[in-house]
């Protein structure tokens, strides 16, 4: 027992060493996270870690900046399976994008495929292969952010706009799409249209 008669090992506000019985299963209004038991059950914003923060943020970030920039330049019209428009893109990506990228759209870091923070500040640039999150985002969104830009101000990401056109952005997209798995390309098709 330590000097305030708790067992050093009990839960806050504990003195028999067995944890307090919530009814609810939440914490007490006067809980923290500190003093929560892991795996309880309580706010999600606790759980989540520094990494997934700024994950979440620039989702939001992109959708709303996206709403705010508008996605006129995309055309549903374009074929992403198009051979010529893979060929295309895959030089176009390997002179442009792979520096951060990474070969085949691996991502800049093999630990870090879904990108976030350096321990510097700066950004991972993430996987585009299918194994981090760009196909969760639909084409007329991705097709905005090579060409304006992450909305991230201390994004590395430029966008290319001025650099390359409407039609050689769309073949880097279709070069990109092309490396994610089968399935993968079929269900994104499919939920934006382009099936």
């Amino acid at each position: 027992m330590s000097k305030h008669g708790k067992h050093k090992n009990s839960p806050a506000g504990a003195p028999d060493g067995k944890a307090p019985d919530h009814a609810d299963d939440t914490a007490p209004a006067d809980s923290t996270p500190a003093a929560r038991t892991p795996g309880g059950r309580g706010n999600a914003a606790r759980r989540l870690s520094g990494s997934r923060w700024v994950a979440l943020a620039a989702v939001i970030t992109v959708v709303v900046i996206g709403g705010v920039l508008g996605f006129a330049q995309f055309s549903p019209s374009v074929n992403y399976s198009d051979p010529r428009m893979i060929a295309m893109g895959e030089g176009l990506f390997a002179t442009n994008c792979q520096a951060c990228h990474g070969p085949q759209a691996k991502g800049e870091s093999p630990f870090n495929v879904m990108g976030g923070r350096k321990p510097n500040g700066d950004y991972w640039a993430p996987a585009l292969n299918g194994t981090a999150h760009a196909w969760h985002h639909p084409p007329d969104m991705l097709f905005s952010i090579v060409k304006k830009g992450s909305p991230a101000q201390d994004s590395r990401m430029r966008g290319w706009e001025g650099r390359m056109t409407e039609e050689e952005i769309h073949s880097v997209l279709a070069y990109v799409r092309s490396l994610w798995p089968e399935e993968l390309r079929y269900r994104y098709d499919k939920a934006n249209g382009l099936r």
